[in-house]
């Protein structure tokens, strides 16, 4: 039997931690997914790498930070974030998610799960394939 959540979260940048801080906050039932480290693009970068934010400081709608900083900073803010939030994490690939009419079932390669809903927020480098469902060309959904 797999585990079952209000919310699956997929992608661990700032837009994913922002909607796990959230969900946190209200007491939803929900797990962060993402299949390298928390924050990877940025992760990624030169160690002292400066990443910006523009503006400097970003009104963001989370208990997330995001200021300009060196990579090192702004990934001890997230992980910080995470910590003390208490973010429940689980770290895979998601291979695939299927409609199973009243929740979601992911499979991933840190096993399966359920969901009632799903939030891709897997950056700018990733390629979602649109579902062709009503409401995916809302004002609140971006590709």
């Amino acid at each position: 039997m797999s585990d079952h959540f209000e919310i699956a979260i997929i992608g661990a940048g700032p837009a994913g931690l922002g909607a796990a801080a959230n969900a946190a906050k209200h007491n939803l039932s929900y797990i962060l997914i993402e299949r390298k480290e928390i924050g990877n693009t940025v992760f990624d970068y030169q160690l002292g790498k400066l990443v910006m934010a523009e503006p400097q400081k970003l009104p963001l709608r989370a208990h997330v930070p995001f200021e300009a900083g060196s990579r090192e900073e702004v990934l001890e803010g997230w992980n910080n974030t995470v910590n003390s939030l208490g973010v429940k994490f689980r770290k895979g690939e998601v291979a695939a998610i299927k409609n199973g009419g009243d929740k979601f079932e992911l499979h991933t390669s840190g096993g399966n799960l359920t969901a009632s809903k799903v939030i891709l927020s897997i950056g700018v480098q990733g390629s979602p394939r649109k579902l062709g469902v009503p409401g995916e060309d809302l004002a609140k959904v971006a590709y």
